[in-house]
Formats: structure tokens, sequence, C-alpha cells
């Protein structure tokens, strides 16, 4: 016998972390925190119980937890080259940022680095006599995977956070899989269906060009993994000529971007993307940066603070300016206010914003029908656990699996085990 222990991500975005156990053994599926919470840690479990740790990617919310696991034991930890070397770039971020009181600093961060196990598409890692672990491309960022475990002759497939179509930084996954006992996966967007990308690639640069041809800015609050770099590929591709700007972490995840080509789908046109762009280092430059017409990309992507938040309160009150969001907003967030009011949440207060306000839904997460047909083309009769979504998310995609497939499904919350 075996069980999967959930730790968070439960009916939840946020807080990711999956324990599987059989055979005295215990592999750890993600470790994330919660974005905005007062205690952003998911259910702690001992170090020293850990035989390995699976990093699907490298997202705060699948990995900001990590860092405890180094505390007082040191696992080993299989992850991409590019997830590891992004990871250290976040988690030293979040700790200067977070309005928690941390448990870990420098050093915890320093021991995940020196306990990574390079992992690669394809590979199939054994954990004791007990575990086989295969790593298949999730198609979700560059260098995200999906874990697919083998134990007591039972198959368990957790995909992290999944994309099956193709974006300009990657080619959406597209695995060929075994038959499969129990599918743990996110349903993010399982209400929503994504437009068609090349349409959404067409408005969003109308809408850049229109901007900009009045004398306007375009903010573009980004997160600094991956969508940033998305965007100034779809400026590339379009062949957009005026002033590009990147700031904040963009930049080194830009700079670690550059450095592993294989990764990528088009890396020619990851290159050419940031060939001719101005890289932001100083607040003195940035105060000079909006008084030319362009587009400017900064974190953070919900406008929690960072660069973009000082763009948008210098942006907000001009109407020929646009303000354009490209990403998932949480509730509560300042981008998601934003988008529901016309108002930006400073100082604990509300900002009047003048300027236009457009929502590009450029997810890197599978869409309902994909998700749908995701499950459609599992083999074998599967036990569907939908998570990372929100409660009607997640009961939206079980009911689907249970009453138009037939298939067992669970909706576990945080603290549950399922039986294997």
């Amino acid at each position: 016998m075996g069980k999967i222990t959930c730790l968070g991500g439960c009916q939840e975005v946020g807080g990711s972390g999956f324990l599987v156990s059989a055979n005295n053994r215990n592999i750890l599926l993600d470790y994330g925190i919660y974005l905005r919470r007062k205690n952003p840690f998911p259910i702690t479990v001992a170090p020293r119980d850990i035989d390995a740790i699976f990093l699907t990617h490298a997202h705060l919310d699948h990995s900001g937890a990590l860092p405890l696991m180094y505390i007082t034991g040191n696992p080993p930890i299989y992850a991409t080259k590019i997830t590891m070397e992004v990871l250290r770039v976040l988690l030293e971020d979040y700790l200067k940022i977070s309005e928690a009181i941390l448990p870990f600093d420098e050093g915890e961060i320093a021991s995940i680095r020196e306990n990574f196990v390079k992992t690669s598409y394809g590979d199939i890692i054994n954990v004791g006599e007990d575990f086989n672990v295969t790593i298949i491309d999730a198609g979700h960022i560059p260098g995200s995977y999906m874990a697919l475990i083998e134990v007591n002759g039972k198959r368990i497939l957790y995909t992290g956070d999944i994309n099956l179509r193709d974006t300009l930084l990657v080619k959406g996954a597209k695995p060929d899989l075994p038959e499969i006992d129990y599918l743990i996966m996110e349903s993010t967007y399982a209400l929503t269906n994504h437009p068609p990308r090349e349409e959404l690639e067409r408005d969003f640069i109308n809408a850049v060009n229109e901007v900009v041809e009045k004398g306007g800015v375009v903010l573009i609050p980004a997160f600094a993994l991956s969508r940033s770099q998305e965007v100034l590929c779809i400026l590339e591709k379009y062949n957009f000529e005026n002033q590009v700007i990147l700031d904040g972490m963009a930049r080194d995840i830009s700079r670690i971007f550059l450095r592993h080509p294989k990764y990528f789908r088009d890396f020619k046109l990851l290159k050419d993307a940031h060939s001719g762009i101005e890289y932001i280092e100083r607040r003195k430059t940035r105060e000079i940066a909006i008084k030319n017409s362009g587009v400017i990309i900064a974190p953070a992507g919900m406008l929690s603070g960072g660069a973009a938040l000082y763009y948008a309160r210098q942006l907000a009150d001009d109407e020929r300016h646009g303000i354009f969001i490209v990403g998932y907003q949480l509730p509560g967030t300042p981008g998601r206010v934003l988008l529901e009011t016309g108002k930006l949440p400073v100082n604990g207060g509300l900002l009047d914003v003048q300027a236009q306000v457009k929502y590009f839904d450029f997810s890197a997460h599978a869409g309902r029908q994909e998700l749908m047909e995701f499950i459609k083309s599992i083999r074998g009769s599967p036990t569907i656990i939908p998570i990372h979504g929100e409660p009607e998310s997640c009961k939206y995609l079980a009911e689907y699996a249970s009453k138009e497939l037939g298939l067992n499904t669970l909706l576990p919350a945080a603290g549950d085990v399922i039986e294997i």
C-alpha cells in the first residue's frame, strides 16, 4: 500500500505540494508558497523523512517553500538546469520582498543548489528500489516537467502546470503516456477557453501600436519568468520598431534564458527579441524612460509592487498611455482590482486610472477544452484528482470526468490522505 498526502494547492492556487509515500520511502512533488497569506507555507513535513524532491518548475507557488527542506535536511532535488538557475533568482528576490517573517535565508537557498540533481526530459529517476519517476515535458515554461511516478504496480501522473498549445517560447506538451491509475492535474483555467493564439497576438500588437502612434507608453506588468520574454517575442515577431524597455527581475531571467538555447521552441526569435531592447538598471533611468513613447515590460505581474507599480503610478492619469495586463490576476491583487474597477490600489487608497486598461489572455496554462481533451487522452481508467484551481474550477473538472467519462474523481483538501 501507499498514500498521497496533500500538503497544499488543493481547491486553491498556491502552496502546491504532494507527498507520495510507499514502502518506507517518501518523495515530495513541488513545495510552493501562498502568495497572499500571512502564513505563506503549505502543511509542513519533516525534511529527514524525504528521500527525494521533484520540482516541476520554478514558479514560487510550486517552489517557494523548498528552503524549509534544507534547514535540517539535505534531500536531493531533481529539476532541469534552467529551472534551478531561475529558482535561485526567484527565491533571493522573495527573501527581499516578503512581508512574512521567513525561517530561512541565503544559506538554505545555497543548500538547494548543493543538492541539485540535473534532470532532462525522458530521464527515469530511481528512488531506491520502490519508485521510478519519469520526467516529461509539460509545455508550461522553459524547463517545466510532469512527473510520472511508478510504485507498487501503480502509475501516478502529476502534471504540475501544463500547457498543450504552442507558445512563442516553448512547444505545447504532447506526451505519449502509458495507462495511468491516478491523475493529479492542474485546473487553473477549467472554466475558461483561451482565445486562438494568433488572433490574440494580432489584437495585442494592434492595441500597442494604437497607443504608441499617439505618443503614449504601454506598460505591460508581466511575470518576470517567461511572460515578459513571451511578450518580447511577440513584439519581435510583428516587427515592433519603437522603444522597448525591460525592467526589474525580468532582466535577470532573460539573461538566464539566453544561456540555455535547448529549452526554447525558436531560440533565434528569443535572441533577436532581446537584441534591440533597453535594460533599466537605475531609478533615474526609469524617470527618463516614461517620457518616450514605446513599451515598458516590468514585474510584478499582478502590480503588487516592483518596477511595474512605479510605472503604473506615473502613467495612470494620462489617457494617452496604456496598462495592458497579460497574465492571471489572483483575487484581491492590485491587478485584479484594476481590471474590475479601473482603480489602482496605492498606499491604502484607490487611484483613478485614466490610462487605457486592457487584458490579454496570454496564458501558459491549458484552458478548459485542452484540460478536458487531456483527460480523454489518458489511457486506462484513472482516478482524476483536480488541483491548483479555485474550488469551482476543480469541481467542474471532477464533474466532467465523472459524468461525461465515467471516471472516479477526488476533490481533496489540504491535509487529506489518498490511499493508493
